[in-house]
């Protein structure tokens, strides 16, 4: 039997960059904005994000780039539960950089960037946020970097970082429907996931081997510093 692998690494790596994106999401208003990012090495770099009712650029994949961007009037229908950068339940993707971005005048929400339900081994560093929420909130997860991050005028003098509980993770992908849309290891189950070239993220593998089926799996070896 053929060994599996994700689509994502038999993609070319995609290029967005000194592009401007606007009037996206009308039709459908959650979770289709503007960049979706789905490979292994793509860069998102030097683009102009204006406008959009929900979140603006989608985290999937892997070793990708999400860089001197700018950020602003997004989030306009104002869910709480969103933010312009987000990325969630998908353990197998990892390694990706948020770096040198600008976010300012931003509708209230979660945080600029929202590393959701177990999200992993992601590294955001060095981004500003002015008239914004927080610069980042992970929910769950293990070996993320958040550090040097800055942000000014906050609603209700929110901090830079918020990390919140525990997340459910199942391992069962064959468990009733509300367990398996909740089940944020089944991207894994189905990888050779301790084989290359997932044995660079060891880390994801004792996080796994670590908790039962059905466990609330607390965030830790996470790293915040310099955030302001």
């Amino acid at each position: 039997m053929p060994m599996m692998l994700p689509l994502s690494l038999l993609r070319t790596p995609q290029l967005w960059k000194n592009c401007k994106f606007w009037d996206f999401n009308t039709v459908s208003r959650t979770n289709c904005g503007a960049v979706r990012t789905e490979g292994v090495g793509d860069v998102i770099s030097h683009n102009e994000f204006v406008g959009g009712p929900h979140t603006v650029v989608t985290l999937n994949g892997n070793e990708n780039i999400i860089e001197y961007n700018e950020f602003y009037d997004n989030m306009q229908d104002k869910a709480e539960d969103a933010s312009p950068i987000y990325g969630g339940r998908r353990l197998d993707v990892q390694n990706n950089i948020i770096r040198y971005n600008y976010f300012h005048d931003i509708y209230p929400t979660m945080s600029c960037v929202y590393l959701d339900d177990t999200l992993s081994n992601q590294h955001i560093y060095e981004n500003v946020g002015i008239n914004t929420s927080r610069m980042v909130f992970i929910h769950g997860g293990v070996e993320n970097t958040v550090k040097d991050n800055l942000v000014i005028n906050t609603p209700n003098d929110m901090s830079a970082v918020r990390v919140c509980g525990a997340a459910w993770s199942y391992w069962d992908i064959s468990t009733a429907t509300s367990e398996a849309g909740n089940n944020f290891m089944w991207t894994f189950v189905n990888l050779p996931w301790e084989s290359e070239p997932w044995q660079k993220y060891s880390h994801t593998h004792k996080y796994m081997k670590k908790y039962p089926e059905g466990y609330r799996v607390p965030p830790y070896n996470n790293e915040f510093t310099g955030n302001i």
